[in-house]
């Protein structure tokens, strides 16, 4: 389990700061596909398949020379303040940078959806950078949509052996997420895009812990958190996501004060907006447990 000391920075992994707003918003959102063999991308059957997908799209630029290609979604329009509308983009992009396990310890260890991560990773030599590019004006479900859609044909045209979710700080298994896209459901459309961490606290009361949601300020939506004592992780961690889910759907609804449903029928835990106790720094809607389970200073 991840360790996490009261008053001391959590080293943060694989996360770059500089894409990092106050929030925690990403004005360019990016995941990492990591091969064992680098694919010879062809542009062409590429588009062909985000045609199908994605409807009217163009190559913007296309670079063996130095692996960047590069997308124009025409269907997926920014709208500014002038009323000028522009065309989200999306960039795919061959790294130089060695594949090292020892870079990734973090979300390895938060991987709870594939705990045979490092043993993907292992195999892995190289590396390439799917980003998202003038698309950060889009209504947020828009714009995981597209990204779904376009990692998806990036996958299924060149399959990868591991996917590191940088915004949601976790190692997904390219197999398992190309199958939860397959119904449509909201499980789907979040799969990989947030994650429930878990943290023991070392240096706090016994059975003291804390347990959060990564992905959700990326697009512009509060995370959650809830630090507790003497609660099952188990419990917690399904309350998380289902309430991730409901914040996708409704927005950021629940406002201070409010009480949502525990973990127990009748339970009302109340709800407050703050700043994150773990890294990366980001707004959350921190969720009470009560006071007989509530940690920290309540």
């Amino acid at each position: 389990m991840f360790g996490w000391k009261k008053n001391k920075d959590q080293k943060q992994e694989n996360i770059e700061e500089q894409e990092i707003i106050e929030d925690g918003f990403r004005a360019v959102y990016n995941v990492e596909l990591l091969y064992e063999q680098m694919p010879n991308f062809s542009t062409e059957s590429l588009l062909k398949r985000l045609t199908k997908s994605c409807g009217n799209i163009e190559v913007l630029t296309e670079s063996k020379d130095n692996g960047l290609t590069s997308f124009i979604f025409h269907d997926y329009l920014v709208e500014y303040k002038d009323n000028k509308k522009l065309p989200a983009q999306c960039i795919i992009a061959k790294t130089n940078k060695e594949v090292e396990v020892q870079s990734f310890e973090g979300s390895i260890q938060q991987s709870w959806e594939w705990r045979e991560a490092e043993d993907g990773i292992k195999k892995c030599k190289y590396s390439v950078l799917v980003s998202d590019m003038m698309a950060a004006g889009l209504i947020y479900k828009d714009r995981l949509e597209l990204f779904q859609k376009l990692l998806v044909a990036i996958i299924e045209e060149f399959p990868c052996t591991a996917i590191n979710w940088v915004p949601s700080g976790q190692i997904v298994n390219p197999a398992a997420y190309i199958e939860s896209q397959k119904d449509g459901s909201k499980l789907g459309y979040l799969y990989g895009a947030v994650n429930v961490r878990f943290f023991n606290i070392n240096d706090g009361a016994e059975n003291e812990m804390l347990m959060d949601t990564l992905g959700l300020a990326a697009l512009g939506i509060p995370d959650l958190q809830c630090h507790f004592i003497d609660l099952d992780p188990g419990e917690v961690g399904p309350l998380l996501y289902n309430y991730a889910y409901y914040l996708f759907e409704n927005g950021d609804v629940i406002e201070d004060g409010h009480t949502i449903e525990g973990i127990r029928p009748g339970q009302r835990w109340k709800c407050q907006h703050e700043f994150s106790l773990v890294k990366p720094e980001r707004i959350v809607l921190d969720i009470n447990p009560s006071n007989r389970h509530a940690a920290g200073n309540r």
